[in-house]
């Protein structure tokens, strides 16, 4: 099951409300998939691998939590929002507009060409976009393990 939250915003002085919902597992993967094609074919990404020893997604995370201000200018600065932009705007259709915030099962979902009807302000856009990226890609986030937390035994049996 895919996670859900909802959120309110204060937009333009009135009080919005969202359901922000988690990408399918392909859909992620296709994301994450597509961001790194599209900093890799500018050789954007050369300098975060060059000290790389194994690329796993925990590692590619740390170097990314890592990056200092003026190489993150750098790689926005070389990137094509053309090509952007399909990205971006799948950031916004995880999310929808609530109406009545005493029925949260009606949701408008948003894309780029229904948000204005919606919203007000540019950050609003911002925050939801956050949201949607925070929902779906939390896992990236590399914390100490819960002591309780423990890898899964797999076992794989022959039946005869």
């Amino acid at each position: 099951m895919r996670k859900e939250k909802l959120i309110t915003i204060i937009d333009d002085g009135n009080e919005l409300m969202f359901k922000i919902k988690q990408m399918s597992a392909i859909k992620q993967e296709r994301w994450i998939n597509k961001v790194l094609i599209l900093l890799s074919g500018g050789n954007l990404l050369s300098g975060i691998f060059a000290s790389m020893n194994k690329l796993s997604v925990n590692n590619v995370a740390s170097k990314f939590k890592n990056l200092n201000l003026e190489t993150l200018a750098d790689m926005l600065g070389n990137l094509d929002y053309d090509k952007v932009e399909p990205l971006y705007n799948e950031l916004l259709e995880c999310c929808s507009y609530i109406p009545d915030h005493n029925n949260t099962d009606f949701a408008t979902p948003l894309n780029a060409k229904n948000a204005d009807s919606v919203i007000g302000e540019v950050k609003t856009l911002y925050k939801l976009r956050m949201e949607a990226l925070k929902i779906n890609f939390s896992f990236f986030n590399t914390g100490a393990k819960s002591p309780n937390q423990k890898k899964a035994d797999i076992t794989i049996t022959k039946h005869m």
